[in-house]
């Protein structure tokens, strides 16, 4: 797809894309659902009596399409990381991956897969009412429409450091964008692609659990959907009343604002309270307490990753989502019969 810069006649730029039928349906769809971290696409047409060969298919001669979009500046991410230092701070880097899970939101609804999203393709640009930067998304040039009945892609794309293993061995789906967000934000974070650098480079626990979860092997084991992801990003950038409480935002129940975990958590919690009570007023103190470090304190350690406890597991266990649960859920049901079977 081969693209160039035009000015109109007001001597605004914008970007015209050259592209067959195929990316031609993709550029319209996002005419059709704008957003505002995605470079505008104004228009899509196809251009008359424009037929070309193709070496691969000489008999079957292409139309192409143009298409009008956007102009988002110059200031890619890549230039805007080495224009601070190399790195960025972690709320700025934390706010730009999520402005990116924000971009798309409606292309994975739609059914549309970057599938090269990179440094190179994010723009940074200044809101001149605020003044404060933002994203622009570009180039869905690589992109495609998910297809749940295809096995593998037609096409390897991507871009080393940033490219998703499944893009090269089978389909690719949200979940492989999802893979290259975790490769951007420790880009973002230490200046190096996943895999280069010096993997020693210090990224706080929370940030790299999310990171290595981004980027897990297995797309199983990933954030299934942008959504997900940002409200993880909202809890470690403490947006909303719950993540900007210290204590409460680090409760396990209430990190992700889940309705279903925080009911649970206060049935829970008002379970834990009730116990300890009736261990005081009983004067059945020691029995109490050993019942409520059973049934309450090492369930709440065992399932709820209080301090980061996850990072004690062998990382082929608990990044097996289906086999840690059921570890965790026998060691919980193992601990609640202790205090029965103990005299």
């Amino acid at each position: 797809m081969q693209s160039f810069l035009a000015r109109n006649g007001e001597g605004k730029p914008f970007v015209v894309k050259m592209m067959d039928a195929k990316r031609a349906v993709i550029y319209r769809v996002l005419a059709e659902n704008p957003g505002p971290y995605i470079a505008n696409v104004y228009s899509v047409e196809e251009i008359p009596d424009s037929g070309f060969i193709r070496e691969d298919k000489p008999s079957q001669p292409t139309n192409l399409f143009m298409a009008v979009t956007e102009y988002a500046g110059e200031c890619t991410l890549e230039r805007y990381v080495v224009q601070h230092g190399g790195k960025l701070g972690e709320a700025e880097a934390l706010g730009i991956c999520k402005m990116l899970c924000a971009a798309l939101i409606i292309p994975h609804e739609i059914g549309i897969v970057h599938r090269d999203i990179k440094p190179e393709n994010i723009m940074v640009c200044l809101n001149l009412t605020n003044g404060k930067e933002f994203i622009k998304l570009i180039d869905f040039g690589s992109s495609k429409v998910y297809d749940q009945s295809r096995i593998a892609d037609t096409t390897i794309v991507g871009s080393y450091g940033f490219q998703a293993p499944e893009s090269l061995t089978s389909s690719t789906d949200a979940r492989t964008d999802i893979y290259s967000i975790g490769c951007v934000l420790r880009y973002m974070l230490t200046g190096a692609a996943l895999g280069q650098g010096d993997e020693r480079d210090k990224v706080r626990i929370g940030v790299q659990e999310i990171i290595d979860k981004c980027t897990n092997v297995n797309p199983a084991f990933r954030y299934q959907n942008v959504d997900e992801l940002i409200k993880i990003l909202r809890h470690e950038l403490h947006e909303g009343i719950i993540n900007s409480i210290p204590i409460i935002r680090e409760i396990p129940g209430f990190r992700t604002q889940t309705p279903w975990k925080m009911t649970f958590a206060t049935v829970y919690y008002a379970f834990m309270v009730f116990w300890i009570c009736i261990a005081i007023r009983g004067n059945m103190l020691d029995n109490g307490l050993f019942c409520v470090f059973f049934w309450c304190f090492l369930p709440l350690f065992i399932c709820g990753n209080v301090g980061h406890v996850y990072r004690l597991v062998p990382r082929g266990i608990r990044e097996n989502n289906q086999l840690f649960l059921v570890i965790r859920v026998v060691l919980a049901v193992l601990c609640f019969f202790i205090p029965i079977t103990v005299p």
